[in-house]
């Protein structure tokens, strides 16, 4: 009913299923993914909690309560559960995804860099990785890192050869100064 535009139907089953089996982490959660997109935010971080009381570890309960957080400009509970949800599933990728996101617009860049090294095994799109390293490091002031991160995304993938072009390109035979 979700998928068909029908969210306030799909939130009715889900509640009634909830009724009966309110002790599921996940259940809570997509409960809670359809309150947050239907704007209620409120009720979204009431069915997260839940869900978190229930497993603690439950990733997808950190992630959306990290998203709500970021969305409410409430940063420190945004960042602690957006790495929360990385760190109890590694391949969950928006959640690295997102707490990227947010260090980069705190500008929290040394941190943001960091955070990509450590996440570069468990996103499939590695160029993707690369690329935002590379500006960064090139935002701190270390431009042969910067070009070496990019060009290995030029690499990984030769459709983004735009990449180079934030970094003027090393003197033959020698680092940039």
């Amino acid at each position: 009913a979700a998928h068909s535009g029908q969210m306030d139907l799909a939130l009715q089953y889900l509640h009634r299923a909830l009724s009966f089996h309110g002790s599921s982490a996940p259940l809570n959660v997509r409960a809670a993914e359809l309150e947050y997109l239907m704007g209620r935010s409120d009720n979204a971080t009431r069915l997260c909690r839940r869900a978190l009381r229930l497993d603690p570890h439950y990733c997808a309960a950190h992630h959306l309560l990290g998203r709500i957080a970021s969305y409410q400009l409430d940063l420190e509970p945004a960042a602690v559960h957006l790495r929360r949800g990385g760190e109890c599933d590694p391949s969950l990728e928006e959640a690295w995804q997102d707490l990227a996101a947010l260090l980069w617009a705190q500008d929290r860049v040394e941190e943001y860099v960091q955070l990509l090294e450590a996440m570069e095994p468990h996103i499939r799109d590695e160029g993707w990785v690369l690329r935002r390293r590379g500006v960064a490091l090139l935002q701190l002031g270390d431009r042969d890192a910067a070009f070496d991160a990019l060009r290995q995304a030029v690499e990984i993938a030769p459709e983004d050869r735009d990449a180079l072009a934030v970094v003027p390109r090393p003197p033959l035979g020698g680092r940039l100064a």
